[in-house]
């Protein structure tokens, strides 16, 4: 089975923008709102501000780290939720390790959804299972 890596960064890029982007702003949401109940209509647009930079980044660094995975993971047939998961997860921890703050660390759960999702665009768009032979 032939994977288009076109069709792959684009199903990584919509993810993002779905997923990520939605979660990256209700987590700033609530971080300020855990700490400043009150929210006014600038806030709201730092916070859309804020998330939208963040998914770009969340993009950029997973079409240059998980990308090269998921495509060795696809030829090999390595390819699994827990894989998936894991290499959209790994560049998080890593920025987590360098800097260990709450905002990363709620990074690395978001960036496991966005592999979730992306798990399952990959076994809607490529077949079920990718163990056949």
């Amino acid at each position: 089975m032939k994977y288009s890596i076109k069709r792959l960064a684009s199903g990584i890029i919509q993810i993002n923008l779905t997923v990520g982007l939605v979660l990256y702003f209700v987590t700033l949401y609530l971080m300020q709102y855990s700490t400043l109940p009150i929210v006014e209509l600038d806030d709201l647009n730092l916070y859309i501000y804020l998330a939208s930079t963040t998914t770009l980044f969340s993009i950029i660094i997973a079409l240059f780290s998980a990308l090269p995975l998921i495509v060795l993971m696809l030829k090999y047939k390595y390819f699994s939720l827990f894989s998936s998961s894991l290499a959209f997860g790994i560049p998080a921890f890593v920025i987590f390790l360098i800097e260990p703050v709450t905002f990363h660390q709620i990074a690395i759960y978001i960036n496991l959804a966005i592999g979730l999702a992306f798990y399952y665009f990959v076994s809607r768009e490529y077949g079920a299972s990718n163990n056949t032979p």
